[in-house]
This record gives structure tokens, C-alpha cells and sequence, in this order.
């Protein structure tokens, strides 16, 4: 049972940490299904990727070799929730921009 301890251990942090990260997804919500999809999928990726990280660490505690497939698994997941990031902040602000500039736009061309 001694060489399973730290495992646990690290199971169990690994469980928590991930569950908390859910927290803002489901207690926060915005007026616009827009926002909500992105800070949603924002903390989703956040949960996902700390649940990897943590479960490649728990493995490597437990002495089980899968530490190169873990690796890419993670990169790979890391690399989308960059992907998601970005392409969620342009969307954001084009979406703020044309609604600025939707008003704007139909007063000059109705002059």
C-alpha cells in the first residue's frame, strides 16, 4: 500500500484542483450565448488539461510507462486551447467592433 500513497495522493489533488476549475464555468453566466459559449469552453479546456497533466503525473507515480503518449496527448490539447483562445478574443472583438460600428456605418449611408 506504500508505494500507491503518493499516487493517491496525487489522484486526489489532481480530482480537486479539476473540479474547481469547473466552478466558474457553471456559476458565472452572461446575457449573450456567445460569451457564455467561450467562458464555458475557456474553463472546460482549463479542467481538461489540468485532469491530463495530473493523471500523466499519477501514472508516473504508479511506475506505469506512458509518459510519451501522455506528452503529446497534452501538447496537443495545450496547442487547441491556445487555438481557442486566440481565435475567441478575435471573435469577441469583431463582434464588439461591427456592433459599434453597425450604427455608425447605416447613419452615413442613410445621409
Amino acid at each position: 500500500m506504500g508505494q500507491y500513497q503518493p499516487a493517491l495522493i496525487m489522484f486526489m489533488v489532481t480530482f480537486i484542483v479539476t473540479t474547481l476549475l469547473f466552478v466558474p464555468a457553471t456559476r458565472i453566466s452572461f446575457k449573450s450565448d456567445l460569451t457564455n459559449f467561450y467562458w464555458r469552453g475557456f474553463w472546460t479546456l482549463l479542467a481538461i488539461i489540468s485532469s491530463l497533466a495530473g493523471g500523466m503525473n499519477t501514472l508516473m507515480l504508479m511506475r506505469v510507462e506512458a509518459q510519451a503518449f501522455s506528452e503529446a496527448v497534452l501538447a496537443g490539447v495545450m496547442a487547441a486551447y491556445v487555438l481557442f483562445v486566440m481565435f475567441a478574443w478575435f471573435r469577441l472583438v469583431g463582434v464588439a467592433a461591427f456592433s459599434f460600428l453597425k450604427p455608425r456605418i447605416a447613419a452615413l449611408t442613410a445621409s
